[in-house]
């Protein structure tokens, strides 16, 4: 009886073992993890931060009548200009105004520099200073507002370049943008809150800032193919911190500080076209849009929801400088994934 117990016991081992292994060889695989859409909209809410900036970088730099990237392109909307000499710049988006980015931009932006030394009062110039402040301002719909006390809801400016030995055909002007943004549509919300460095990497070409003390002439941001203006060249790298989802779900972008991956934006990247109307014969032109997005570096998003960071390829494996679009390639785990941004 002990013998034949044992060969039945033996037997229903040697059946587990299999029927465990079977098991163990039909589980299934795990799934991807490809939910993007937290992703996209932190990097869209760092492209929407870069352009408030950039509107507040015209207007500080003496080119408020002329200012190219942010003109109307013949919308039924006006933009007018305030000026307080030494200073405080502001522009109004009177109505919706298309602007020659091809975005839609309506509110005020005011900028105040009357704290940045006698010297410094340009946004070109080393120490200059400036408090940006927005009132109604919307783009292409969504609602961009400055978070803090009613006092002081404002973003800063800092001309950081160094000044000792200085040389401008030497040394690139360099920026810190520091705030807390809150962004809102009709169907979703997000904010936004951290430091940028942004660094003009091309500022010491003549063709883009004319010569050695800033005075001569405002920086030449826009390519222009009859003077050889190259266009700007901007490198950007910073931590930015804020919600996503309505604002549920928390989210971390590193951007690389390594020079050879820094996030950039090339003023010769010009994606899209758009249709300009004049007045009064209301002749039709097609241009290049103003609108550079970014289009090299790499960053790293970490979102609550989206079990993995991802790390975001600007250039969508391309060499730097020849990618010029709003698309990216987004890697997790070891597998990347082309993705379209937000514009």
């Amino acid at each position: 009886m002990k013998k034949i117990n044992l060969g039945i016991t033996a037997f229903a081992a040697v059946a587990i073992i299999f029927t465990g292994c079977g098991k163990k060889n039909t589980s299934p695989e795990p799934t991807a993890d490809t939910k993007f859409e937290s992703t996209i909209d932190a990097a869209y809410a760092n492209a929407v931060v870069t352009e408030v900036e950039d509107i507040a970088a015209y207007l500080a730099d003496d080119n408020t009548p002329s200012s190219k990237l942010f003109a109307n392109a013949g919308s039924s909307g006006t933009i007018s200009y305030t000026t307080v000499p030494g200073s405080a710049y502001a522009i109004a988006y009177n109505g919706t105004v298309t602007c020659i980015d091809g975005r839609k931009r309506s509110g005020v932006v005011s900028v105040n520099f009357s704290s940045a030394p006698a010297n410094s009062k340009s946004y070109r110039k080393p120490g200059y200073r400036a408090t940006v402040t927005l009132t109604g301002y919307e783009v292409d719909g969504v609602k961009v507002r400055v978070n803090g006390p009613s006092a002081v809801n404002s973003f800063t400016i800092f001309n950081a370049t160094p000044t000792a030995s200085f040389n401008a055909r030497a040394t690139s002007l360099v920026w810190e943008i520091d705030g807390d943004f809150t962004l809102a549509s009709a169907t979703d919300s997000m904010t936004w809150k951290g430091k940028l460095t942004k660094m003009l990497t091309n500022s010491t070409n003549s063709l883009v800032m004319a010569g050695n003390n800033f005075t001569t002439s405002p920086i030449l941001w826009s390519k222009n193919t009859s003077t050889a203006t190259p266009g700007a060249f901007l490198t950007y790298k910073g931590t930015i911190e804020g919600k996503v989802n309505k604002k549920t779900e928390d989210y971390k972008f590193e951007m690389s500080s390594d020079p050879s991956m820094m996030m950039s934006r090339d003023y010769n990247c010009s994606p899209d076209k758009i249709i300009i109307r004049t007045a009064p014969t209301l002749s039709v032109m097609t241009v290049n849009s103003e609108w550079h997005p970014y289009s090299a570096g790499m960053a790293t998003i970490t979102v609550a929801s989206e079990s993995e960071p991802r790390v975001i390829d600007f250039a969508n494996g391309s060499p730097v400088g020849s990618s010029c679009d709003n698309s990216v390639f987004i890697t997790v785990k070891s597998t990347t994934y082309p993705v379209n941004l937000k514009k």
